[in-house]
């Protein structure tokens, strides 16, 4: 469901924020070496850079890279790129994601980086734990982060 600034109806979107007012989250910059594109959702890390800036970028391995926290939905653009300045948002939030497939309420959640979407851990990190159940893929549901570095 596609959400408008002037709407009274509002549907759950990917990398929302969901239950409590958001608070924890900081400002950054996504790195001048970031090639891809960052949409909602997508798991960011630290970039050892100098400067006033905390500086960001994507994820790319699950067992190797420090996980930082997630880019939250923005109603005026869902598509980042290097340079733009983002919210990133880490533990207690609680955010919208879409799971790889089934997923039981209150189950520990791992993060996907190829697909950006989440799953029951298997052998990845624990990213948080799901507070609704998920029975098929691309099922959006609610995350509690946890174990950020935010």
């Amino acid at each position: 469901m596609t959400q408008f600034s002037n709407s009274f109806i509002q549907g759950k979107e990917k990398g929302e924020i969901s239950l409590l007012e958001l608070r924890n989250s900081i400002n950054c910059i996504i790195s001048s070496a970031e090639t891809a594109t960052l949409t909602p959702a997508t798991a960011v890390k630290l970039k050892d850079e100098a400067g006033a800036q905390i500086v960001v970028e994507k994820v790319t391995s699950a067992s190797a890279d420090v996980f930082f926290g997630f880019i939250p939905y923005e109603i005026r653009t869902n598509e980042h790129v290097a340079l733009d300045q983002i919210k990133v948002v880490g533990n207690e939030e609680v955010m919208i994601m879409e799971a790889a497939g089934a997923v039981a309420r209150g189950a520990t959640i791992e993060y996907i980086i190829a697909s950006n979407k989440v799953q029951g851990i298997t052998t990845g990190k624990k990213i948080g734990i799901a507070l609704d159940k998920a029975t098929a893929d691309g099922d959006l549901i609610r995350v509690q982060i946890q174990g950020m570095g935010l």
